[in-house]
């Protein structure tokens, strides 16, 4: 008898947990159904963490909470954000005004994609977007993952989560 170790697969809550996306394109609050670059002076930056979603809305810095309970295969959403209170000129603060409403959607709804980006690069895409208004409100792109010593001792090597044992 030969034993064998077979990951869990990767639970919805989890293809999020520790990645770091920079926003590219966002809907802005008169232009709902067309995207537009984000201001190149002002990064929109969204990282996820086990219960908390972080970043820059473009001028101030933000956090809120959420949970693994609250991030579903296509949905997430966040409770009890807060952000900083800069102010950055009436352009980058209609941005920024945009990107929040859209991040505080209860219908928040995302999706997963590889996209071909520049030339022969192909990158993973995050886009935020709501049945109701527009399919994308929000494109990012995958900028970097994180992992916590705690996590990488928890799993072993291409694995997550807890391991199953079977007999072969």
């Amino acid at each position: 008898m030969t034993l064998t170790r077979i990951p869990n697969p990767i639970q919805p809550h989890e293809r999020l947990m520790g990645t770091n996306w920079l926003a590219t394109d966002i809907c802005g609050l008169h232009t709902r159904n067309s995207l537009r670059p984000v201001l190149e002076d002002y990064p929109i930056t969204l990282s996820f963490s086990r219960d908390e979603v972080r970043g820059n809305a473009g001028c101030n810095q933000f956090s809120a909470k959420t949970s693994s309970s609250q991030i579903t295969l296509n949905k997430f959403q966040v409770a009890d954000v807060a952000i900083t209170s800069m102010h950055c000129g009436q352009e980058a603060m209609s941005q920024e005004r945009a990107f929040m409403s859209i991040l505080e959607n209860p219908g928040l709804q995302y999706t997963l994609s590889w996209e071909q980006v520049r030339g022969d690069e192909w990158t993973q895409v995050l886009r935020l977007g709501s049945p109701d208004s527009a399919p994308t409100m929000v494109r990012f792109v995958l900028v970097g993952l994180e992992s916590s010593e705690e996590d990488v001792k928890k799993s072993p090597a291409g694995t997550t989560g807890p391991m199953v044992i079977a007999k072969v």
